[in-house]
């Protein structure tokens, strides 16, 4: 009996961790490894709101950050609720989760737990019927359902277009001006004579223009530290080349104030950050990585670009 006692008790010890089911940190693993693979992971979380009944949405994409372990948003998202409507001009009918909110936080840890916003951390449930759904509710009882996948490398993170600002124009280019060619036919019967005027349009297609995916750029904060006042932040910077062709010229031009105290596998000149030798051409599907100190880690942004 007391056998039987202890192994129940290594199986219990087996499935739940402090209070957390394992098995959800198991069936996450797969995105943990694609992100730290350098592949983008989609999320789409849509919730009730327990003090309201109003629906609430959101999607993002996430990356892995060593410095969280865990998959977290690249810039803040988007939360949209059905309690903010407006009048479709078109339809005129009033059109749920017109009003955006950005999700301050939004990190999904190894082991199972999800920073949503500004809440406590919660845990997440596994789902039996799907690997890819996960669920989890807040302290004020509002309740998530998680749906994860993971996109090629190839693919890269294309954007979402989740309640971005757009226009309603159209973009393209064709290979030429179509050509109308107009025949006209006159017949005469017993009556009046009848004409026939056929048009018929020929030229080339219109044709998408050739895609190029950005690169992505995401940093990562390896090391901090405290010295005479001043706090210190060490990243690890990473470009993915997600195109299935190589690229050159890689350069990325920064904005706002960047004054790194040291930086590494990087030429600065310019306001323009330089990749090494080695990565230029940087091979398609591949990255690199480099390095840098600074003092304010929020003051600057880097935008990459390349030619073919």
């Amino acid at each position: 009996m007391i056998k039987i006692l202890l192994l129940l008790l290594i199986s219990i010890s087996i499935i739940f961790v402090n209070g957390q089911d394992t098995t959800c940190s198991t069936k996450l693993q797969p995105f943990i490894s694609a992100g730290v693979n350098y592949q983008c992971n989609q999320v789409a979380i849509t919730g009730i709101q327990s003090s309201t009944g109003s629906i609430l949405s959101v999607k993002a994409n996430v990356f892995f950050y060593r410095y969280y372990d865990g998959l977290r948003q690249n810039t803040a998202s988007q939360l949209l609720s059905s309690e903010s409507v407006s009048c479709d001009a078109p339809t005129n009918t009033n059109q749920p989760f017109s009003s955006a909110t950005g999700l301050s936080e939004l990190i999904i840890y190894r082991n199972a737990t999800i920073q949503f916003g500004s809440n406590p951390l919660v845990s997440l449930q596994c789902s039996s019927s799907s690997s890819n759904l996960f669920t989890f509710q807040l302290a004020d009882s509002t309740s998530f359902q998680l749906f994860i996948k993971t996109l090629p490398i190839e693919l890269g993170c294309p954007s979402l277009k989740w309640k971005d600002t757009c226009t309603t124009s159209t973009t393209g280019t064709t290979t030429g001006s179509p050509v109308t060619t107009t025949t006209t036919t006159t017949s005469t019967t017993t009556g009046s004579p009848v004409t026939t005027t056929t048009s018929t349009t020929t030229g080339p297609p219109f044709t998408q223009p050739p895609r190029n995916i950005p690169l992505i750029s995401f940093k990562n904060v390896t090391n901090q530290w405290v010295s005479e006042g001043k706090t210190y932040y060490q990243f690890t910077h990473t470009i993915v080349n997600p195109n299935v062709y190589d690229v050159k010229d890689v350069k990325l031009t920064i904005q706002g104030q960047f004054n790194p105290t040291q930086y590494w596998n990087i030429v600065i000149q310019d306001n323009t950050i330089i990749l090494p030798d080695y990565a230029n051409p940087l091979k398609a599907g591949k990255w690199v990585d480099f390095g840098y100190i600074v003092t304010d880690k929020d003051s600057f942004t880097f935008t990459p670009t390349f030619t073919k």
